[in-house]
């Protein structure tokens, strides 16, 4: 059989760590990335002996969040909740911005399990 290609992802809502059980907790709608896309994010990412994923660059974070986020539920500030824009990335904390990448890295990568499987 030869190379199956990739079809679209379905987006779905992402909850950080540490919120699962917070009433008013935030909530970041995203979309998976294509490989153009992953090749993008994943520019100058550090990883560690083992050769796992630990760390992207700000470029790519960046890159990430503009083509992966598509919205968010309860993101406030002291005046209420901020409108979903991408001008309104910067104002995610650092940890955040890193969390919502990472997952969707994670979600866009076909698994060998899953190659192996189709």
């Amino acid at each position: 059989m030869g190379i199956k290609a990739l079809e679209g992802f379905s987006k779905y809502w992402y909850t950080p760590l540490g919120q699962d059980n917070d009433e008013d907790k935030t909530k970041f709608y995203l979309k998976p990335f294509n490989s153009e896309q992953l090749d993008y994010v994943l520019e100058g990412a550090t990883y560690n002996d083992q050769g796992d994923l630990i760390s992207l660059s700000p470029k790519g974070v960046k890159y990430g969040l503009k083509q992966g986020l598509r919205d968010w539920e309860n993101f406030c500030d002291s005046t209420g909740e901020i409108k979903f824009k991408q001008s309104e990335f910067y104002r995610l904390p650092y940890q955040i911005r890193q969390g919502i990448v990472l997952d969707l890295v994670t979600k866009s990568i076909v698994s060998e399990d899953a190659e192996k499987n189709s």
